[in-house]
């Protein structure tokens, strides 16, 4: 049914039998597997070797990888631990290109490309439909597994060897924070359950009491979310309305004085410098934690002008803070404050760094990389899909893990992007570098290709034609329709905008010479010189206007239907909280790439903006108009509970929580 050669050996599928391996070079047959050997029973119709590995493609069973030194055989998606690349079953054929991506073409499902990333995504939903797939916290523990804390599926491991599993606690439980109490145990801190130790073989939770019953109670089950810290020397920080060091050795809670006005309230720990200060963030601002002196001090107050802190990290000697308006960086020494000027993005969510080099920077539901002063973004090419990052982890390898509200992902140690040097943008058909056309040619279209891009990279190009006429286009498409040009020298000129937010050094990619007509002798020429100029301009531009007015009304039309569709869905499911980005490229059938750019060219925003706005917009009409209550109203525009609903809307209204915006205008 289908073969692969190696070196030496030839593969061969034989149908309702297996896979036999022949040694070409000695005659022989080397070895054989049966289907009742652990080989699907489907037809195997494709054969590939690949990296010491032999590709399998079955018609019913999707893709299976045989290692050739120990025949074990396993599952495709058991490789890409649940990566969601969407595998075909029925496979007729795979291929690997010169840029060591392999294509599976299958007989429905049209061609899937799998691309070597240092980056990969992960879903829970692809191992549990029913999971909730927000995680809210991440831990790289000691024994070697991340840990993940979701909103509302419990506790979940990645073994970055075997990939997912749900450990416990999916009925409902919202793990806020994990750390590692001993070798034995974990402990998690939930929304309004409490403290839990997590016996690590078993994984039961066993409730942990902070302090005594009074304590844990005012600490936990007001609507708080409470967070851990693990410190070198095995003592844990308590951080919810206040902050506690607890010592599991003599089971002794101290509790840190607060100096910061009640302002240091649910800390999250974001490092350590050198001289062991212990830093944290909180929406109101930046704050030191001494274990010595058991005090907490505000050392950077936000202001309007930043706006609330969403995420910090301490990285390279500084304190990075993320906001609505954009990524800052903060001296503790000088106590200076500067943002990071960048048109990439605004609204930061979550930051990362895994040492003095990589700082990841989750903004506007994209995942950029800061290294060495210079900032560029990643995209689903690269193995990161949309997604509003909200926790992180840096293991002890280097490696970042990064979960949000729309799965989580893992990016490796070594893992870093760079465009350093221009590329060359070159003619698909070198013939037409330059062009002589006839006055009366109708259209020319000319087709450019990034030299080195891989087949999954988007890129925006800017084509720029300069001579008798200007024309500037901004484009994906790597084909240009030049309109009717009247006669002259022309020069086309390509840029492409690369992956840190600037355009590549402009090359020329043609030279156009429209000629003039033949039957316009220079007598002619001088007698009618001036009519045909003036009919020629007038012509020209009037085309020009009518096809621009075209398009205009014809682009027009186009966003005034597609808002409407997107604004029709978000109302239809607003209640939902699972509304996501990926359920309205479904519905719009376009990919969350295109939605992406569809939506900032319609709005100026992204999709989970436009969600929340028109959540928001709901709330406050219900707060003012109605008497439901809080809980109604967070059901009814869709939050999960209502204190992510609470804290969002204080977010999202200069620090006025919603019962102070309905006493205000009911």
């Amino acid at each position: 049914m289908s073969s692969a050669l190696d070196g030496d050996v030839l593969y061969i599928s034989i149908l309702n039998y297996g896979i036999l391996g022949y040694d070409l070079s000695e005659r022989r047959e080397s070895f054989s597997i049966g289907l009742r050997n652990g080989l699907p029973v489907d037809p195997l119709l494709a054969l590939m070797v690949y990296d010491g590995a032999l590709w399998m493609g079955f018609d019913g069973s999707s893709v299976w990888i045989m290692d050739l030194q120990t025949h074990e055989i396993v599952p495709l998606d058991r490789q890409l631990a649940q990566s969601g690349a969407g595998i075909p079953l029925s496979v007729t054929t795979l291929y690997q290109d010169r840029h060591n991506n392999i294509w599976v073409g299958s007989v429905r499902a049209g061609l899937v490309g799998l691309k070597l990333s240092p980056i990969k995504a992960f879903s829970l939903t692809g191992k549990d439909p029913e999971a909730e797939n927000v995680i809210i916290d991440v831990l790289a523990s000691e024994d070697g597994f991340v840990y993940l804390g979701t909103d509302g599926s419990g506790l979940w491991r990645y073994n970055p060897e075997s990939g997912l599993s749900c450990l416990a606690g999916k009925d409902g439980l919202k793990i806020t924070a994990i750390a590692d109490y001993d070798s034995r145990n974990l402990c998690v801190a939930t929304y309004n359950r409490g403290y839990f130790l997590v016996d690590r073989k078993n994984y039961r939770f066993t409730p942990f009491v902070l302090k005594d019953k009074a304590t844990n109670a005012e600490e936990c089950f007001n609507s708080n979310s409470p967070s851990l810290y693990t410190l070198q020397d095995g003592r844990m920080l308590f951080l919810a309305v206040h902050t506690y060091l607890y010592d599991h050795r003599t089971r002794r809670f101290l509790k840190f004085t607060d100096n910061t006005d009640g302002e240091g309230l649910e800390l999250r720990v974001i490092g350590v410098s050198g001289s062991g200060t212990i830093y944290a963030f909180s929406d109101p601002g930046i704050f030191t934690i001494d274990t010595e002196t058991k005090e907490l001090n505000l050392i950077y107050r936000a202001d309007p002008v930043t706006g609330n802190i969403n995420t910090a990290v301490y990285h390279g000697g500084m304190v990075w803070f993320g906001t609505n308006y954009g990524l800052y960086s903060f001296d503790p020494r000088s106590s200076q404050v500067q943002k990071v000027q960048t048109a990439l993005f605004s609204r930061v969510s979550r930051l990362e760094s895994n040492g003095a080099d990589n700082l990841w920077i989750s903004a506007d539901n994209t995942l950029f990389l800061s290294r060495n002063g210079v900032i560029e973004m990643t995209g689903e090419n690269r193995g990161v899909p949309a997604n509003e990052m909200m926790a992180g982890a840096c293991a002890q390898d280097g490696s970042v893990y990064l979960g949000g509200n729309a799965g989580f992902v893992e990016i490796g140690a070594e893992c870093y992007f760079g465009d350093p040097e221009d590329r060359e943008v070159a003619l698909r058909d070198p013939a037409r570098e330059s062009l002589k056309l006839p006055y009366n040619y109708q259209s020319l279209d000319l087709s450019i290709n990034l030299v080195g891009s891989d087949p999954f990279e988007r890129v925006l190009y800017r084509y720029m034609l300069s001579g008798a006429s200007q024309i500037t286009v901004d484009s994906f498409d790597q084909t240009i329709s030049l309109p009717a040009l009247k006669p002259g020298h022309y020069r086309l000129r390509v840029s492409y905008l690369k992956s840190d937010g600037t355009w590549s050094r402009p090359q020329v990619i043609s030279n156009i010479h429209i000629n003039r007509p033949w039957y316009l002798s220079t007598p002619m020429i001088l007698l009618y010189l001036a009519v045909f100029i003036v009919f020629a301009l007038i012509g020209i531009d009037s085309l020009s206007r009518r096809r621009l007015r075209a398009l205009e009304e014809a682009l027009r039309a186009r966003d005034i239907v597609f808002t409407s569709k997107v604004e029709a869905f978000i109302e239809q499911h607003i209640a939902e909280p699972g509304l996501s980005v990926t359920e309205l490229a479904g519905h719009m059938a376009m990919s969350r790439a295109t939605l992406y750019y569809k939506m900032n060219a319609s709005y100026g925003k992204g999709v989970a903006e436009v969600i929340e706005e028109k959540r928001m917009a709901m709330a406050e009409d219900l707060l003012s108009s109605t008497s439901f209550s809080i809980l109604d109203i967070s059901e009814k525009v869709g939050y999960s509970s209502p204190r992510y609903f609470a804290t969002r809307f204080k977010l999202l209204h200069d620090g006025q929580t919603p019962l102070k915006y309905r006493k205000a205008h009911q």
